[in-house]
């Protein structure tokens, strides 16, 4: 997905003390509701696999991470125009590669169609066009990228069906409710949500709406070249110790 998802905003501060560099601080900006990769805890710090590793990456490059939350659409907009500085589970396009850099892959996303047993039960071998074609109410983030089966030309053709709702939590609340069908979502969000939730009966389609590798992404006004060379270097690493 889509981002979501996460955002970096990098500010590099270069000072002196005592004729020694501070360190670098990059501010991360997150979605709280985006388990397992990125999260509030409950004691409102962010957490999340996603965050460890992006700290294994930056703690040998010598940089520090400073928290912020920013709401999906904004952080979409910020992201379309390069004005970030690393967003987390970003899927590379040709629109996103004109503004910003990516790093090497570090996991596959895998994008699905999540609705209650009880009420859909049909929906396990359903494909999204044919969940709105059957009049069906749909629940995801407009500002997301879910792949070309969930288009800007089917989301127009069926805008009637479509219910943006901001974070992961109250898309499956509408869902937990019955205000709406289906929620579209990363497979293991949606599932973290739905154990979060209590919604027992909880299930996904079998055929995927989208599957991709994602990447860290960095706003080109933020980083250079040599910095996400760097980067991948301490990642690859990362990855193929299993880390």
């Amino acid at each position: 997905m889509k981002l979501i998802i996460l955002l970096v905003s990098m500010s590099i501060v270069s000072s002196f003390v005592s004729g020694q560099t501070s360190e670098k601080t990059l501010t991360l900006a997150f979605s709280k509701d985006w388990k397992p990769y990125i999260y509030a805890d409950k004691q409102g710090k962010a957490a999340g696999i996603d965050l460890i590793l992006l700290k294994q990456v930056l703690q040998p490059l010598g940089y520090t991470l400073r928290n912020e939350s920013l709401p999906e659409q904004r952080m979409a907009i910020r992201l379309e125009e390069g004005k970030v500085g690393v967003v987390l589970g970003a899927a590379l396009t040709t629109e996103r590669l004109s503004h910003n850099y990516f790093s090497i892959p570090y996991r596959k996303e895998t994008i699905v169609l999540g609705y209650k047993k009880s009420r859909h039960d049909a929906f396990c071998s359903a494909t999204i066009t044919e969940v709105l074609q059957d009049g069906k109410l749909v629940a995801l983030n407009k500002s997301g990228w879910f792949g070309e089966r969930l288009s800007d030309q089917l989301l127009t053709q069926y805008a009637d069906n479509i219910v943006h709702a901001e974070g992961t939590q109250r898309r499956m609340q509408l869902l937990l409710l019955d205000r709406v069908d289906v929620v579209v979502g990363d497979i293991n969000v949606l599932t973290a949500a739905a154990k979060d939730l209590g919604i027992d009966d909880f299930a996904v389609s079998a055929i995927p709406v989208h599957q991709t590798n994602v990447h860290f992404m960095f706003g080109r006004e933020h980083v250079n070249a040599a910095f996400v060379e760097q980067f991948n270097q301490v990642l690859a690493t990362l990855i193929t110790s299993g880390n």
